[in-house]
């Protein structure tokens, strides 16, 4: 998982919303969250845990009002906004967590709104909430053990028992897949299934056996015979049974077509009566029909006269619209000139502009070159600016030290001061030194004085023993210089404390001013840069009629030639529309002239037509149908063409009429001649049947069955030729049923025989599998592959463990999987890891979370993984506290990020890219970025 942006709003201390951009924090893959206890630098953890899993430890129970105390007490609505890149695919996704108030009850909070999106083609698509998980690959409790781990659960890895650990290391690592229990439970649920079924399945087959078999052939044979007697005298029937058919059949045929060719004949005499009946009434429609040749030809005369006028007509239009188009083009000729005297007058005004017009893109390359001159000195005036008020910043930081103290006011540096202020502090440590021995030596003395004025004569002394006392120890006034001694200490102590805060300022101050002169070195060094870049910048100055000092004289010139190159656009496209009209009027001009050829033409073919049909006619025809319109015509043709469709509908009818007489009387005469032929060849083959049947029984030696064929009794032979084709059905049913039986005993045997083997591996099976249910009974094989992973995560945390206690110390795992530790200064013994020292536990927590960490980044097939720590770093020297740092910074060369949270001061100096978290009283906590200082 690697977060890439967050915003919150209204959540614990954050009263403003605050947005973090995590892909810069992690350009140096090791940046830090700072800032003083209770800023809200956890806050941020918590935020991107709560938007991923929607829970939190702080406020996790039923009774902690949880929605309540998340948002800030000054806001009406808590929002985190979390995207994140996670799992092989690189895919980017986002969770979002809102809640508001409830306007009329301040202590009452909406429930809140958790949702999650996954981004698709540029667009954020909704998810379930619980994909999270599954994108993530860690689940609530094992993400903040090794990717964002929060306050108090950074030793949680080291510290839990090895149940839990072994139950966490099987969710992430996947080591369920190692507890074959139910798998193996399973194989014997199924193996003990099988043998039930295979026991069952033989029971079924117990009767069966090869004597069975043997019966079943014997009466397949006696059946058999029998089957062949039934089947030849049924084919005999069958034989005899399609003679006798056949020749019923032909004695029926020979009934039917006598009666057919009396039939026949009859109609033939009737069709010849009405045909010589529809030849008279047709050569009456005949002679009507061949007399209209006339009607015709006047029809062809009339539709000629419609044409002619039709064509005169077009003439008298066509001659319109030729003076039509003449006109058109006059009126389109005189506009053209116009134009073209318009087009003269603006060209020759184009002609003198164009004459002034200067070099444009000369003047454009100069202001260009002025306008980035002009921003390089802008931003060395600002590098300038900034340097000043770092200076007086600089100043501001010793002023407010020098502040502290009358003592320290007259320092001109911070070295002098802080040396000062050590010294002091080092005077008054070892006055306090002395006064303490001082106390001790009179405390001695005051209980002498005790024992000394206890001592009476005749009793032993508590010290020596002697009952004989001669010089008394005698004590004056150790009252008082106790009194005396207090009253020095409580004043050193006090003059220690002001200068251990003056000291603890000064080093504040010290580290913030130079964190500042950093920057106005930074600033300085790129001032430097700037005024390089800007003297490299006026070599660049293009050669011409111009200096460096023109830029006003530029400007001007410029401006006037833009001015001069609109007008010149300006009349330029006045220039272009004019010819654009030219050239649209000429363009119609020649349109107008291809109308006029075309009805020119068109009236020159008109002309050539009327001649041609006036040809045709007389002058008196012509006369007697001038007067005439061409609707008058036209009812005179439709007259003649219904006359003549009445005629000639009359005389087609009478024609098919009598065509279809003959057609009919010709396929009477052939129907009776092919008939007469057919009825001679069925004589013929009635004959050959009945011959054929006697030859068929003559042939049989069965004695019954003869005496029935000879029975010529059609319907008694058909009933006996049933009976028998039933008896040898029966008798086939028999044996088919018979032969099945067989078969399937046949096939039981085989079946019994495969059963057995099959019982036989199963009884085989049963046993290796209880061998399995031994092998794996309980957890013990998944604890066994889990101590494997954790003793391979325990090497591979050993190698930073070993390097940050300075090769004395390293881990192991003992045979009950608890942490152990093995000490080298002491001849290598072990010795719980409860043992260690503060510093040490988080070392050694901080190599197995960045081991389990790297385990989790190569399980999910992740190219670069994310870590982030919230504590530990107090517990550290000097000396180690550099060396987890070291550890740190080379996590980026095994392509991790890493993020601290700390409140240490030279923790924040040892990182470039961090984030400063300050709790106002009036605004809550505020983000302040390092980039951006």
């Amino acid at each position: 998982m690697i977060p890439l942006q967050l915003t919150i709003r209204g959540l614990s201390s954050y009263q403003k919303e605050h947005h973090i951009d995590f892909e810069r924090l992690l350009e140096g893959q090791l940046f830090g969250i700072f800032g003083p206890v209770g800023s809200g630098k956890s806050t941020l953890l918590e935020a991107m845990v709560l938007a991923m899993y929607g829970d939190t430890d702080r406020l996790n129970r039923s009774g902690d009002n949880r929605n309540y105390n998340l948002m800030n007490l000054k806001s009406d609505e808590l929002l985190i906004d979390f995207q994140f890149v996670s799992g092989v695919a690189g895919r980017t996704y986002r969770c979002i967590y809102k809640a508001k108030r409830n306007k009329k009850h301040f202590d009452r909070v909406m429930p809140p709104e958790h949702s999650a999106y996954v981004r698709e083609k540029g667009e954020w698509v909704p998810i379930p909430i619980k994909q999270i998980e599954e994108a993530v690959g860690l689940n609530y409790a094992n993400f903040k053990r090794t990717v964002i781990i929060p306050q108090g659960k950074f030793q949680e890895f080291l510290q839990l028992g090895p149940t839990d650990r072994t139950k966490m290391l099987q969710h992430i690592f996947g080591l369920d897949k190692f507890d074959l229990r139910s798998k193996v439970k399973s194989l014997k649920v199924k193996n003990d299934l099988a043998l039930k079924e295979k026991e069952g399945g033989l029971q079924q087959f117990e009767q069966i056996d090869e004597t069975f078999i043997i019966s079943l052939r014997k009466e397949q044979e006696v059946l058999q015979t029998e089957l062949q007697k039934s089947e030849e005298r049924g084919r005999f029937f069958k034989s005899i049974a399609e003679e006798v058919s056949l020749r019923v059949k032909i004695q029926f045929r020979i009934a039917r077509l006598r009666e057919t060719l009396t039939a026949s004949r009859r109609q033939l005499k009737e069709r010849n009566e009405t045909i010589q009946l529809l030849t008279v009434q047709f050569e009456q429609t005949k002679r009507a029909y061949e007399a209209l040749g006339k009607a015709r030809r006047e029809v062809d005369g009339l539709i000629r006269i419609i044409e002619l006028k039709k064509v005169e007509k077009d003439l008298d239009d066509l001659q319109q619209q030729l003076q039509a188009k003449q006109q058109e083009f006059e009126q389109l000729k005189h506009k053209s000139s116009e134009i073209r005297e318009k087009l003269k007058i603006l060209e020759k005004e184009q002609t003198e502009l164009q004459s002034r017009r200067k070099n444009l893109k000369q003047l454009t390359v100069l202001d260009t070159w002025f306008k980035d001159r002009r921003h390089l000195y802008e931003r060395k005036i600002a590098f300038q600016e900034e340097i000043e008020e770092l200076t007086l910043a600089v100043e501001a930081k010793l002023e407010e030290a020098r502040k502290q103290n009358d003592l320290t006011a007259g320092f001109t540096n911070f070295e002098d001061g802080l040396e000062w202020l050590q010294l002091e502090k080092l005077k008054l440590e070892q006055s306090l030194d002395l006064i303490r021995e001082e106390e001790k030596h009179l405390a001695i003395r005051d209980q002498l004085d005790t024992w000394a004025t206890a001592l009476k004569d005749g009793e032993q002394c508590p010290l020596c023993g002697s009952k004989h006392h001669p010089e008394i120890f005698d004590v004056k006034d150790t009252a008082k210089q106790m009194a005396t001694l207090l009253k020095r200490s409580k004043e050193l102590l006090r003059q220690l404390q002001i200068v251990r805060a003056n000291e603890e300022k000064w080093v504040h101050l010290r580290a913030s001013s130079q964190s500042l002169n950093d920057q106005k070195r930074m600033r300085i060094e790129t001032l430097d840069k700037w005024e390089d870049q800007l003297t490299d910048f006026d070599q660049t100055f293009p050669q011409g009629p111009y200096t460096l000092g023109d830029e006003q004289k530029v400007q001007k010139e410029l401006e006037d030639c833009l001015a001069r190159e609109e007008a010149f656009d300006l009349l330029s496209k006045r220039v272009g529309a004019q010819r654009e009209a030219l050239d649209n009027i000429l363009a119609e001009l020649q349109k107008i002239e291809r109308s006029r050829q075309a009805l020119s033409e068109k009236q020159a073919a008109s002309k050539a037509r009327r001649s041609t049909l006036r040809e045709l006619f007389e002058e008196k025809t012509l006369q007697k149908y001038d007067g005439l319109s061409q609707v008058q015509i036209k009812e005179q043709i439709q007259q003649l063409k219904d006359q003549i469709r009445v005629t000639e509908t009359a005389h087609q009818d009478e024609e098919n009429r009598l065509h279809t007489a003959h057609q009919h009387r010709n396929n009477l005469i052939g129907a009776i001649s092919t008939n007469e032929s057919h009825l001679a060849e069925l004589h013929t083959e009635l004959k050959q049947c009945e011959a054929l049947m006697q030859e068929k029984i003559q042939s049989s030696d069965d004695n019954w069955a003869v005496d029935w064929a000879r029975e010529m009794n059609y319907e008694l032979f058909q009933q006996k030729l049933m009976e028998v084709e039933r008896q040898w059905e029966q008798a086939k049913e028999a044996f088919v049923k018979l032969e099945g039986r067989l078969v399937q005993a046949e096939k039981d045997i085989a079946t019994k025989e495969r059963l057995q083997k099959e019982w036989n591996l199963l009884v085989e099976r049963a046993g290796n599998i209880q061998v399995l249910t031994n092998l794996f009974k309980g957890n013990g094989f998944v604890e066994y592959i889990s101590s494997i992973y954790l003793q391979e995560l325990c090497e591979a945390a050993n190698d930073r463990f070993y390097r940050l206690t300075r090769q004395r110390l390293r881990l192991e795992v003992n045979d009950k999987n608890q942490f152990i530790v093995r000490d080298l200064l002491n001849q290598g013994k072990t010795r719980s890891a409860k043992t260690l020292s503060g510093g040490q536990l988080f070392q050694a927590s901080l190599s197995l979370a960045l081991a389990l960490a790297e385990n989790v980044r190569r399980q999910n097939g992740l190219s670069q993984q994310f870590f982030f720590i919230d504590e530990g770093f107090g517990t550290q020297d000097e000396e180690s506290l550099q060396l987890v740092i070291n550890t740190l910074k080379s996590l980026r060369k095994e392509g991790r990020a890493v993020g601290v949270i700390s409140h240490l001061q030279a923790l924040q100096g040892e990182i470039d890219v961090f984030l400063t978290i300050q709790n106002d009283e009036l605004e809550g906590s505020t983000i302040t970025k390092s980039w951006e200082v």
